[in-house]
């Protein structure tokens, strides 16, 4: 996965948690970065600012932008579990 917002090198599957949230508004797609690729991201201070917000409510820190993709949140996320299973609940 290439998001250019945190990243311009390819993020691997297997260092990627995410999940679909709702904040009680709308749905969004949401992805954790684990150690040590997180490490090697650079993440824009606009996303790390949302980041800890996220991290407030126990939302994972990243935020997938579906502006511009064509696909809503549920699309984009039925796309992505064909290559890695949502995180379950916690």
């Amino acid at each position: 996965m290439i998001d250019r917002r945190i990243a311009d090198q390819l993020i691997p599957w297997p260092a990627i948690i995410w999940k679909v949230v709702f904040n009680s508004r709308a749905y969004s797609l949401q992805i954790d970065v684990r150690a040590p690729e997180r490490q090697a991201l650079n993440v824009y201070w606009e996303q790390r600012l949302m980041g800890r917000c996220n991290r407030l409510f126990k939302y994972p820190e990243l935020t997938v932008v579906t502006s511009g993709t064509g696909h809503s949140t549920h699309q984009l996320a039925a796309m992505m579990v064909r290559f890695k299973p949502q995180d379950p609940p916690r």
